[in-house]
């Protein structure tokens, strides 16, 4: 049997208000602009299938339980001293499955 915590967690993601305000939290990110490893970037998705149908469509994989995030496409930037540091980008999916 799950856990009431685990299972008000679950079922606040599958709240479609909240896929819409982790929505827009990423979409407000300076990284919005930056494609995953799937190549799909915010813009993508609202010129595209259009936000409502993306989202619902991750719901309907988490009520499912079959969704899996994708992997991040990592990268380096550079850091003020010089050095460099590892990045990850996450795709506008997984991202959309978070609150920032």
């Amino acid at each position: 049997m799950p856990r009431a915590d685990s299972t008000i967690c679950t079922t606040l993601v599958y709240d479609p208000g909240f896929l819409i305000d982790a929505w827009h939290r990423g979409a407000g990110n300076t990284g919005a602009k930056t494609a995953g490893i799937d190549g799909l970037t915010v813009a993508a998705i609202e010129s595209g299938p259009g936000v409502q149908p993306f989202l619902m469509d991750i719901r309907d994989e988490l009520k499912a339980r079959i969704y899996r995030p994708a992997p991040v496409r990592r990268t380096q930037i550079p850091k003020s001293n010089g050095k460099m540091r590892d990045l990850g980008i996450p795709t506008v999916r997984t991202g959309a499955c978070k609150p920032h």
